[in-house]
Formats: C-alpha cells, sequence, structure tokens
C-alpha cells in the first residue's frame, strides 16, 4: 500500500511546541559551572588615536576578575585581528582588531573588556576604565568621505575611503542604447541603512577545557562553522580545537551571520586565559552601536527608453556606505550588480559601484543582501520611465518582462535565470487587486480629495547560493528504527527541522516521527555554511536528498543478497525492496538498516552500518520570483502613510511546506514595511549614531500591517533535485 506523501503540505512545525511552552534555550540562558560574565568597553568617539588605557582601578573594584585591552593581546602574542582579504578586483584588503589598536574609527568600537563573577559588575567596572583619546576629523556619510579634503578613516592604510570600485557590464553598448535613444530618464535614489533588530541579540559564551584543550562556544549565530574559521584566525587557533554550538536562536536576518564579530575570539580568549566559563551578551542600545548595520546605497539610475515603451538599457552608479571596516560589505555589492537587469529583457547594462569607508559600524549582509538595492533602483527606473511617458506601470511592465519561452534567459551582467513565468504571476497579483476596479476607485476618491496610491514590484531574487558554496548532509540509521539527520545549515526560525522531515520522510518511505534533525553544532559535520541567502532547501535539503539516494543505493546491495537478485533487478518504493516484478515479496528499509549492523551473513564487500555522508554543490543560483503590491492611502495635510492592502504573489519553486513559506513571507513583508515606512538608521555628519534605542528607532508594530494576501505559482527550478527555489528574503526584496 502506497504511504501518503507529505512534501507540498501543509504540516505545522514541529519546532513550535517547546519554543510555545517557554522551553527554548538561548545562548543567555546556558549557566555553566563558574560562569564569569563580560563587558566591552566601547569608544565613544567616531574617530580617535587613543593615547592611554588606565585598567588598575576598574582591576580594584570587588568582583572583577580581569581587564584586558589590545596591549594584552598583542603581549600573549595573539593576532587579535581580522584580515579580510581583496578577493575581487578593485577592492582593498582590510584589518579589523578584535580591540581597538592605536585608532577607534567608529563609536561603539571595543576597546577593553571586563570579566567579573556579576554581570552588573562587569558593567559597573566599565565607568573606572579610563581611556585618554586624541579626537581626530571624521565622516559620518559617504559624501564627506569621498570629498577631497575628506578625513581618512584608515590612516596610513591609503590614500582615500574608497573600499571597493567595481565596473561592470559593457559600457560601450550601454552608451550606444542610450544615444539611440528615445526617451532618457534620471532618478536619485537612498537605500538607507538599517539595524537588523533580532528579537534575542547577540550572545556568547565560551568553555574552555584544560584537559582536552578544546574551546566550547555557544553563541546566536547563523553559520557555527563559519563563527569557528572566524575565531581561528584572529586567535591563531586550529579549528579542530574549537567547537561552535549554535542553540536555540531568536532571529538574525544576517547580522548573525559568518562576518566577524569580535565579541566570539575575545570571549574565547578570556575563557582559555582565566580557564573558567564566559559570557557576553549584548545590551539593546550597545547592539545598536556595535551589529553590523544593512543597506546604505545612494544610486543614481539612468534608463533609455524606445517611443513604444521597450527599454533599451540602463545605467546605475551606486555610492555604498561600507562602515568602518570591510566585512561582508562585498556580499550586497555583487548582488546589486547580479540583479541590475530585474525581472526584464534590457539589452544593455553598465554600472559602478564604490564601497566607501566611514566612521560608522561596519555594513554587512541584511535581509536580502544587495537584491532589495539592486530591485529598489530599477522598479524605480522604470516606474519614472512609465509615469514620465504616460503608459500604464503594468502595461509598461509586461511589455519589457523576460517572456517565459526565454528561459533559460542569459542578462546582460551575465547572469543565468534559471526558470520563470513572470507574466503569470504579475497576472494572478491584479487579478487579486481587481485591478481595474482599484484604478476606478483611485479616480472616484480623488475627487473626495483622497488620495490612493498603488504601488508594483515585479521582481526576481538569486537564491540558494552557488554555486561553490556547497553544503553538507548526513544521514544515519540506528538499529532501533531511528533516523538521524544532520546538516551544515543552521535553523534560526524557519522551520527546517520540519521540511527536512517531509522531503526526507516521502525520500525514504519512512514516518517523520522517526527522524531527528540536528544542526547547529559544528563538530557533528566537519563542513558546514549555514542558513543565508535563502539556500537551506535549495542547497542544505539537496544535499540531505543526495544521502538518501546514497542510503537506497547501500539498500540495494542488502537486498539484492537477501532476495539472492542482480542488484538491477531490485526495485525501491515507498520504504520497501523488492525484486521488480514480484512486489508481493518486499523487505522494508527498517529491517535493511538492522541488517546492515547485525546479520551475520552479510558478505564482507558490504559494508557495515546504514549511513551516507555527502555534500551538494549546485550549478548554478535558483531564481525566484514574483510580483508584489501595496495600495496606502496618504493624508494630504499631515503626509501620513496608511497600508491599506499588501498582495504578494511569489514563486519560489516547487514548496515543502506552504505554511512554511507563509511565514518567511510575512515576515520578509513586515521587514519590508518597515524600511519603506518606519526604520532608518541615523548618523550625524560627524559618525554619532543618533538612533541608538528603540525610543529613536522605529519598529513596525502589528496594528501598521493589514492582512497580507498571498498567492503562488510554481516554477520548478530545474538543477536541484527538488526544484525548489526558496523564499526567505523576497518580501523585503519587494
Amino acid at each position: 500500500m502506497a504511504k501518503v506523501k507529505v512534501s507540498g503540505t501543509e504540516i505545522p512545525r514541529f519546532e513550535d511546541v517547546p519554543l510555545i511552552k517557554g522551553e527554548g534555550k538561548y545562548t543567555d540562558d546556558f549557566q555553566p559551572d563558574g560562569l564569569t560574565y563580560a563587558a566591552i568597553l566601547r569608544s565613544q568617539h567616531p574617530h580617535a588615536k587613543i593615547v592611554s588605557v588606565e585598567v588598575e582601578a576598574a582591576k580594584k573594584i570587588e568582583g572583577v576578575i580581569a581587564v584586558y585591552t589590545s596591549e594584552d593581546l598583542e603581549i600573549a602574542q595573539i593576532p587579535g585581528m581580522f584580515h579580510i582579504k581583496g578577493s575581487f578586483e578593485g577592492q582593498r584588503g582590510s584589518k579589523f582588531p578584535i580591540l581597538a589598536r592605536g585608532f577607534v574609527r567608529y563609536t561603539g568600537e571595543p576597546i577593553a573588556i571586563v570579566i567579573a563573577d556579576d554581570r552588573y559588575v562587569a558593567h559597573e567596572a566599565l565607568s573606572m576604565v579610563g581611556v585618554k583619546y586624541e579626537r581626530l576629523e571624521s565622516s559620518g556619510d559617504v559624501w564627506s568621505s569621498i570629498a577631497e579634503d575628506a578625513p581618512i578613516v584608515h590612516i596610513g592604510e591609503g590614500k582615500d575611503n574608497i573600499a571597493l570600485d567595481w565596473k561592470y557590464g559593457d559600457k560601450k553598448s550601454t552608451r550606444a542604447a542610450f544615444d539611440d535613444a528615445d526617451h532618457i530618464f534620471e532618478l536619485e535614489m537612498v537605500n538607507q541603512k538599517l539595524h537588523p533588530d533580532a528579537m534575542e541579540p547577540r550572545s556568547v559564551i565560551a568553555e574552555y577545557s584544560e584537559d582536552t584543550g578544546r574551546v566550547t562556544v555557544r553563541t546566536s549565530t547563523q553559520t557555527p562553522h563559519g563563527i569557528r574559521k572566524n575565531i581561528s584566525v584572529a586567535l591563531g587557533l586550529s579549528e579542530d580545537r574549537i567547537r561552535v554550538i549554535a542553540p536555540d536562536v531568536g532571529g538574525g536576518f544576517g547580522s548573525k551571520g559568518g562576518s566577524p564579530y569580535v565579541e566570539d575570539p575575545l570571549v574565547v580568549w578570556c575563557s582559555m586565559q582565566l580557564k573558567r566559563p564566559v559570557k557576553w551578551t549584548g545590551r539593546r542600545s550597545e547592539v545598536h552601536h556595535s551589529d553590523h548595520h544593512g543597506r546604505g546605497f545612494f544610486v543614481k539610475g539612468k534608463i533609455a527608453v524606445e517611443k513604444s515603451g521597450k527599454i533599451k538599457g540602463v545605467e546605475f552608479e551606486v555610492v555604498f556606505d561600507i562602515g568602518a571596516y570591510l566585512v561582508w560589505g562585498k556580499t550586497p555589492a555583487a548582488n546589486f550588480r547580479h540583479l541590475s537587469s530585474g525581472a526584464y529583457q534590457i539589452p544593455a547594462i553598465y554600472g559602478n559601484v564604490k564601497g566607501v569607508f566611514t566612521n560608522t559600524a561596519p555594513v554587512d549582509a541584511y535581509r536580502g543582501a544587495g537584491r532589495p538595492e539592486a530591485i529598489y533602483a530599477v522598479e524605480r527606473v522604470v516606474d519614472h520611465a512609465a509615469r514620465e511617458m504616460g503608459m500604464d506601470p503594468v502595461e509598461f511592465r509586461r511589455m519589457n518582462l523576460v517572456p517565459s519561452e526565454a528561459f533559460p534567459y542569459e542578462t546582460a551582467v551575465g547572469m543565468t535565470y534559471d526558470s520563470g513565468n513572470y507574466e503569470l504571476a504579475l497576472d494572478e497579483a491584479l487579478e487579486m487587486l481587481d485591478y481595474g476596479k482599484t484604478r476606478n476607485l483611485q479616480k472616484e476618491l480623488r475627487e473626495e480629495n483622497r488620495y490612493i496610491g498603488i504601488g508594483f514590484s515585479t521582481f526576481v531574487e538569486n537564491t540558494g547560493t552557488g554555486p561553490s558554496v556547497p553544503e553538507s548532509g548526513k544521514i544515519v540509521f540506528g538499529t532501533d528504527g531511528g533516523v538521524k539527520v544532520y546538516c551544515g545549515t543552521a535553523d534560526h526560525g524557519q522551520g527546517h527541522k520540519t521540511a527536512f522531515r517531509q522531503i526526507l520522510s516521502d525520500k525514504l518511505g519512512i514516518s517523520m516521527d522517526v527522524i531527528e534533525v540536528y544542526e547547529g553544532d559544528s563538530d557533528a559535520l566537519g563542513h558546514g555554511v549555514g542558513t543565508f541567502g535563502s539556500r537551506s532547501i535549495a542547497v542544505g535539503a539537496s544535499a540531505l536528498v543526495k544521502c538518501a539516494e546514497m542510503i537506497i543505493d547501500k539498500s540495494k546491495q542488502i537486498a539484492s543478497w537477501y532476495f539472492e537478485a542482480p542488484i538491477e533487478d531490485i526495485g525501491f518504493e515507498d520504504g520497501d525492496f523488492f525484486v521488480v516484478g514480484s512486489k508481493d515479496k518486499s523487505i522494508e528499509i527498517e529491517k535493511i538498516a538492522m541488517m546492515a549492523y547485525r546479520e551475520e551473513g552479510l558478505p564482507e564487500e558490504i559494508e557495515r552500518g546504514l549511513e551516507a555522508e555527502a555534500l551538494y554543490d549546485p550549478v548554478s543560483n535558483a531564481y525566484s520570483f514574483g510580483t508584489h503590491i501595496a495600495v496606502v492611502e496618504v493624508d494630504a495635510e499631515s503626509g501620513e502613510v496608511k497600508l491599506e492592502r499588501y498582495i504578494a504573489v511569489d514563486d519560489c519553486g516547487v514548496q515543502i511546506n506552504p505554511l512554511l513559506v507563509e511565514g518567511q513571507l510575512h515576515g520578509g513583508i513586515v521587514q519590508g514595511i518597515g524600511q519603506a515606512l518606519y526604520e532608518k538608521t541615523v548618523y550625524d555628519s560627524a559618525g554619532n549614531l543618533l538612533t541608538g534605542t528603540l525610543q529613536d528607532y522605529a519598529l513596525p508594530r502589528t496594528f501598521h500591517i493589514p492582512d497580507i494576501e498571498l498567492g503562488s505559482t510554481v516554477t520548478p527550478c530545474p538543477h536541484n533535485p527538488l526544484g525548489s527555489k526558496w523564499a526567505g528574503e523576497s518580501g523585503a526584496i519587494a
């Protein structure tokens, strides 16, 4: 009897029950014996030379165990430095100290760390650390940083503040397209800086063992293996001495990705020095200064158009605020380039992205990581051109969309979109909106001095980061019928345990209830990448499918022996092995697993045990797409914007669990609304942070969000075994 397939069904998340019951365990919940607490003294100035750091008074406070500065790291001959290599043409390398050496370059940069028996004593002792500064000129924005007389952020390391300068596309053909155009339109746009503001602030605990010489690190992260690498580099430790565990994680959005954070190696080093566990947990106002921020793009866009409305070319000049140090800032810059064509057939594209050092917190990958910036720029110039030409913005988009028969489609910047039906998604969104009726309502209300706006975003996004970014998986069958599954991804709210169970239940023909999923432990798998860039299903789950196929292949060897039949005659379906043509005699995969471990007569050439480990390296990115529509009413007197409707039609390929997709879309859309209407990280011209608390930094509330109307189309990815693309970031991108 065929087993009921569970992939594609709306199964509630297995992960939710303990979290709802308050049984989740986050990094700050761990209290190992002998625990000590760290507090970090951070710079109060955006740019200064450190003349001296006096720590003796702080050391005398009762309960203080130690106070360390960069001088202590140097005495211990610890590298104490992240080295960001100039891995692309036009990109400078960057050195990022874990404690400031000689200079501070942004408010919030760590200068000293205090370790105490009590969390509050540690913070109290910070006030007793005396720092003498020689204040220097500073730049709080990109325009002052690129001025001729700009103060240099990294004194002695370059003649200017340009961190990267990338030119892409074909300048000659783009200029020819503009010369031949009937219309040319220009627009300047700002994608303001944001703070990720995960519900759980960053936190790290390090426990050093003298017996093993190893250190166990628990930290709120999306990339345990990446954190292991960062600690290794900063401290000069071999990776096999470091174990990184991600317990329950209260949100990440890119800010807890694998880019270097100084607190991780600092806490590890302190634990090794003191031979005791050390914990640091960021306070909300502290992480606003110290977390890596997102966005910060300033774009000048130009679009060349024929009289008919066909786009001939686009050109983008981008100035990107990198912050004080280059961490993963190159990723948003690269993604801007990748998506400069949006969802459209644009024959000529040219762009220049300049990343600029400023005396502000480093800028990193934030949900979408360059994709929202690119799509915003493309959609704005498309809307601007339609408006200036008096064309309906929908029809202008329609005539320029990549047609379904053109896939796989190579853009003018060399990206190959794998599959799609962009017009179908647009039409479904318009039907949900009832476009004609809404336009008529807009006209009627204008007569009453009520102002309704209808905004469109037809987008595409590269997901499933690859190639050359492989993910690892491992499946182990036990003799008790249980199946343990390991993946190098790191769930922090996505629902991997549910989705992975669904996939493997169908693939192996076993119950979801016997499958246990393990992530977030660098010791469990030698290699792992983590969860970001909408990659966990397209890449991580594909690694598990590869493992499952290896399990089936090995099981066929045992079944061949058991049935005394050639291996090519062994079939597999719904968890049962049989001789093709004789399904009445079969053996379950669970019994095959028991035989793999215990059967005495098993031939020597069949390896004992039933497990498989594999890497999956995608041949290309998978490209999700869709159309989102917002309907707003604007108060003409106050300027207040009320979001009346939000419609989203997404195509993320084959959906493993539509309920999980819905949750991801809701979260991304709310963050997109937050950026559009409420959120903005603000520095003054010198680089002093003005939005350092949630009193100053506005987040969207539930009453700001209307019921989100979701629709979908399904265009499978042609080059991964699941046909999935995933949808973790599209809400923020559109």
